[in-house]
């Protein structure tokens, strides 16, 4: 692996979930200032009023969240992801039209699995994923495994490549024979006030937030704080949703006027603090995302998401369908922290990127990284990235 690859998995770190397009959509938007410019074109803005009742409500939901946060300390399980793409819902990604012949040929059925753990209190996460996809080019589903953990005070991945479902390695580490020997560690990421760490943190671990149903319920960490304020919500309705009594939040994507164009919908449960029952994304008022939340665990006052149904829409039609389950969720238990750490081995290559090194390895993706070959007594030798011996060190 050389730098460059560090610097890609440097990203992907950033990224995090949020590259995972068939299991983490919830926070993969559309552009909204271009989609903004488009539609205001088509029609005059329309301007919704933030009244004193509205606010004094919205007040009291942003409260019913921080309440609902408070009971949760811990919260670990494995979430099992079943994915459908539908016959034909690929389409030219230039002029919009169906693919002749159709792409799937079929409805397209595979599995995904995310294994997660996370303590707020010590701010401390985890995420292993094995995630599938469809790649409409070659006509198959394929494979990325990839660990994403946080301890406190130092990031870790470690980042097994794309994979067909024979195991051929498409792109990823192609310097190492087993990818599992390569490890990368961003050091001491919480002290650094480096705003592109904060932001490799947030991106990196609040998507895991949103599907397990704790965002926007939760705001335990401080670097996922909401960028957006109060003044962009409006209170639009209300309604039943499966005997439930819901209230509507609206959250506007516009930057300096709440419009009618691209926003997105909370249904939220009055009768329980407010927690999430569906989530809708709009673009230029259409639909492009509809979570349906199935099934909460109820534990002492408050309660989680087990399960949920995503639809993507594209055209006004489904395009692909994923179902989420929980499996044996556990609330408020004891986490050590080791698990949030990926254990350093004899043989491995380690690459370490300090804050320091970061920012130069941002300038230029061909320096900022010091690896090490872990030899048999467990020290860290100074290498190259293929592991070649360069000076040994004690650590």
């Amino acid at each position: 692996m050389n730098r460059a690859i560090i610097f890609i998995s440097a990203n992907r770190f950033r990224k995090g979930l949020s590259s995972l397009v068939c299991i983490v959509i919830l926070l993969s938007y559309l552009s909204v200032p271009a989609l903004e410019a488009q539609t205001r074109k088509k029609k005059k803005a329309v301007e919704h009023i933030l009244t004193p009742e509205m606010r004094k409500q919205i007040e009291e939901i942003f409260q019913g969240w921080k309440n609902r946060s408070k009971q949760i300390k811990t919260f670990k399980g494995i979430v099992d992801v079943k994915s459908t793409i539908l016959r034909g819902s690929c389409i030219d990604e230039l002029t919009g039209a169906p693919l002749n012949p159709p792409k799937p040929a079929n409805d397209l059925d595979f599995n995904s699995k995310l294994i997660f753990s996370i303590d707020f209190e010590n701010d401390r996460m985890r995420c292993d994923t094995t995630m599938r996809y469809y790649q409409p080019d070659v006509n198959e589903v394929h494979q990325w495994k990839h660990i994403n953990t946080f301890d406190g005070v130092d990031g870790y991945i470690q980042d097994q490549g794309h994979t067909n479902l024979d195991g051929k390695l498409l792109f990823g580490i192609e310097k190492f024979k087993n990818a599992t020997n390569y490890v990368v560690i961003f050091k001491d990421q919480k002290k650094s006030k480096s705003e592109i760490f904060e932001d490799l943190i947030s991106n990196g671990f609040s998507p895991i937030l949103m599907m397990v149903g704790i965002l926007p319920e939760c705001r335990k960490f401080g670097t996922f704080d909401p960028n957006y304020t109060l003044e962009e919500f409006r209170i639009i309705g209300n309604t039943k949703w499966k005997n439930n009594n819901v209230v509507i939040l609206r959250h506007y994507f516009s930057s300096n006027k709440i419009v009618d164009s691209n926003y997105e919908d909370y249904w939220l449960d009055q009768d329980h603090e407010y927690r999430m029952v569906r989530n809708q994304v709009y673009a230029m008022t259409y639909l492009l995302y509809d979570t349906q939340m199935n099934d909460y665990v109820i534990y002492g006052k408050t309660s989680t998401l087990r399960s949920w149904r995503f639809n993507h829409y594209s055209n006004s039609k489904i395009e692909r369908t994923n179902f989420f389950t929980i499996i044996d969720p556990q609330v408020n238990g004891k986490i050590p922290i080791n698990e949030f750490r990926i254990p350093i081995r004899p043989k491995m290559i380690v690459g370490v990127i300090t804050p320091e090194s970061y920012e130069q390895m941002l300038q230029n993706p061909e320096s900022g990284t010091t690896y090490y070959k872990v030899n048999e007594n467990g020290k860290w030798d100074e290498s190259d990235e293929k592991g070649k011996l360069i000076k040994r060190t004690k650590k």
